[in-house]
């Protein structure tokens, strides 16, 4: 079963598992008997020797958001957001929670962020491609809410030619223009 959750945390940035994630299953034992301190512990180590991986808030707030446990994911997320200001991940989920309670100001921040930090990250390109395509992907959404069209074509249009097989963004980009 951990193994399984070890998985949902990684994927789809890390597409092979490989023996050197061992650990995560450890700690999402530990998370498991509500032991966040000796979990927080083992992801911080792993991270550290993987810098490919999401930082340690981001898998923790993964686990918390598995657990639904909003108050632990937001706590996990601001620890991301302090801990490691320069990855793109915790401003993309920030932005997509600001977007669903309609909050356009705040998702339209994060999602800037987002796309800054997205632009300057190298330790994972996978990575850096989904967290890309999923912040300029909420900003267009933030801007197509507020009918700024014009501002939102060029991001559809980058989206596209990142991921040109998403038949959804094509239609958004057509609407758009």
């Amino acid at each position: 079963m951990t193994e399984k959750i070890v998985r949902q945390l990684l994927e789809p940035s890390i597409q092979e598992m490989s023996p050197k994630y061992a650990d995560l299953e450890k700690a999402v034992g530990a998370f498991g008997d509500n032991n966040v301190e000796e979990a927080t512990r083992i992801m911080e180590e792993v991270c550290r020797a993987n810098p490919e991986l999401p930082p340690t808030g981001v898998l923790l707030a993964k686990l918390f958001a598995f657990a639904q446990n909003q108050a632990g994911t937001r706590s996990a997320l601001e620890r991301a957001v302090r801990d490691n200001p320069d990855d793109p991940e915790a401003y993309v989920v920030f932005g997509d929670d600001n977007f669903k309670q309609g909050r356009f100001a705040d998702a339209s921040l994060n999602y800037d962020k987002a796309i800054d930090a997205a632009e300057k990250y190298s330790a994972n390109e996978v990575r850096k491609k989904l967290l890309m395509l999923r912040a300029l992907s909420g900003k267009a959404a933030v801007l197509e809410a507020g009918e700024k069209w014009s501002e939102a074509v060029p991001l559809l249009q980058r989206i596209t030619s990142i991921n040109t097989e998403n038949l959804g963004l094509q239609a958004r980009l057509r609407r758009a223009i």
